[in-house]
């Protein structure tokens, strides 16, 4: 390597052969580098690097010095620590839901670079395990862009037949013109292997369900990678924002049709009913009434439900899920997903008596069921606090039994209600308060805090929904204990807010 050495590089070390060349590293005023030497590049594949590098994208490695020698082109990037994808893959066989998202996401961030590229996009074509590194601090880094290609909408075929079978799409194998849609194909490919750990380059060479490996998986994860994989290139994914989207927001996506599937079956029954002048009296209140929209209900009994758990794959030790129950252990957890003004939360759980709370940011709701407000006065850089306050209504005493807590801000960012039910004995209780103007958040941290001294302690939760439109209506369908206290409760809904109790300093040891 007498090349590399006259630009100033020591230490030159055969690392690797393969059938593209071989792989060697060097180093150069203390810091290491990869040097990879390769059958010479055409000028557009040169291009193609040099513009790739122009990007300087921190999911690529930099590319120093590229040169050709005789009948090789010789290219020095900076050497990126870590471990392929692939050998991740074999230690782990397979990915937790919310870590195959975050690789795919940072996959499709470094993709959606190279599509964006004018005046011709790039297509990678040959995205595979092999050729992803997974940095220490768990971080993605493409590499080998050697059969990338400009995209020309008006070429037919591609000049090179390349790419590695059971990754690449069937249009770049054959020489059909690649487009997007063709790294569409490998990203989906690649979603398959990181949650089932199989591949389609061993038998049985074909996509399964992914239930099959991996027990905690949605049935919709499947529809979108049959999507992204679909053989016809029309029938995949359009861009890589369009898959991104789907596959961020799959859940509500599902809960929305189903919703409309419900709707449609009411419509039908209500064509055939109103025929009937009695029945017409009976359906009103379905034509004409308050409405809810459910937007999230998460039930813990698979992954894509737990992954909603701000730092799901916890290593402290904050929370645990089993049997369908989320656990707070201690500190407490955050929801990835803030809802907004109009919107309500409703809890479903139980827990001991000291310490805690659930609530909406600086809204809560503690274990002896009282509503508390705490505000962060940047101005005076202390912490406000209403105390705890009881809440009217019937009474209700926290015995460890499952109760459930609603939270909810009305659209107008107005006026908080605090709502808790006892399934057991029926009672509700319940209190709402003006929201104060210097309160002008528009969206809400929804938490869930433990601060236990001991495992005597708990709190579990059962499920969490999240909806949108009337607070009557969704009382209406969701607690039972609604309809034995309608005049009540509807009375509390109809009356003036009062305004939030006067706030007084936190002392730092009061929480």
């Amino acid at each position: 390597m007498k090349e590399v050495e006259q630009r100033g590089y020591i230490n030159v070390t055969h690392l690797a052969a393969g059938g593209e060349g071989n792989v060697f590293t060097c180093e150069k005023q203390g810091v290491k580098f990869l040097v990879k030497v390769i059958a010479v590049l055409e000028p557009e594949q040169l291009e193609i690097l040099k513009s790739i590098n122009a990007l300087r994208n921190d999911f690529f490695p930099k590319i120093i010095e590229i040169f050709n020698t005789g009948e090789n082109t010789i290219i020095i990037r900076e050497y990126i620590e870590g471990t392929t994808l692939h050998d991740e893959i074999k230690k782990n066989e397979h990915f937790s839901y919310g870590r195959a998202k975050e690789i795919i996401f940072d996959v499709c961030s470094t993709l959606r670079a190279l599509h964006s590229m004018k005046p011709h996009p790039i297509i990678y074509r040959d995205l595979k395990p092999e050729n992803i590194i997974v940095t220490p601090d768990g971080k993605v880094k493409l590499i080998d862009f050697g059969i990338a290609r400009y995209y020309k909408q008006e070429s037919v075929r591609d000049t090179v037949l390349a790419g590695t079978k059971g990754y690449t799409a069937p249009e770049v194998m054959a020489g059909m013109q690649s487009d997007e849609r063709s790294d569409i194909y490998s990203i989906g490919l690649l979603f398959y292997e990181l949650l089932s750990g199989k591949s389609l380059q061993n038998p049985p060479y074909q996509i399964r369900p992914i239930a099959e490996n991996n027990e905690y998986m949605p049935d919709y994860i499947d529809e979108i990678i049959a999507k992204a994989t679909d053989i016809n290139q029309t029938n995949r994914y359009a861009t890589i924002d369009a898959f991104v989207y789907e596959l961020e927001n799959i859940k509500e996506i599902k809960a929305a049709e189903e919703r409309k599937k419900k709707k449609r079956k009411v419509f039908a029954a209500i064509s055939i009913i109103v025929v009937l002048a009695v029945a017409a009296i009976l359906i009103a209140p379905l034509l004409f009434g308050e409405k809810v929209e459910m937007l999230l209900e998460l039930n813990f009994d698979d992954e894509q439900d737990i992954s909603y758990i701000s730092g799901y794959q916890d290593t402290e030790g904050r929370f645990e899920v089993s049997d369908g129950v989320l656990n707070v252990v201690h500190d407490g957890c955050n929801l990835e997903y803030m809802p907004a003004n109009g919107m309500l939360v409703h809890f479903r759980l139980k827990t001991s008596n000291p310490g805690g709370a659930i609530g909406l940011s600086q809204y809560r709701i503690n274990p002896s069921l009282e509503f508390e407000c705490i505000y962060y006065n940047e101005e005076q850089n202390v912490d406000m606090t209403t105390w705890n306050k009881k809440l009217s209504g019937m009474p209700i005493v926290n015995t460890g039994q499952w109760l459930d807590f609603i939270l909810y801000t009305n659209e107008t960012n107005s006026a908080v209600y605090a709502i808790i039910c006892d399934n057991e004995s029926r009672n509700i209780a319940y209190t709402a308060y003006q929201i104060p103007e210097f309160f002008d958040e528009n969206t809400f941290e929804v938490v869930m805090m433990a601060f236990f001294d001991d495992n005597s302690n708990y709190m579990m939760i059962d499920y969490i929904n999240i909806a949108e439109g009337s607070l009557r209506q969704y009382l209406n369908e969701n607690i039972a204990a609604y309809a034995q206290h309608r005049s009540k409760v509807d009375a509390f809904l109809s009356q003036d807010v009062a305004a939030l109790p006067e706030m007084a300093f936190a002392p730092p040891d009061s929480y």
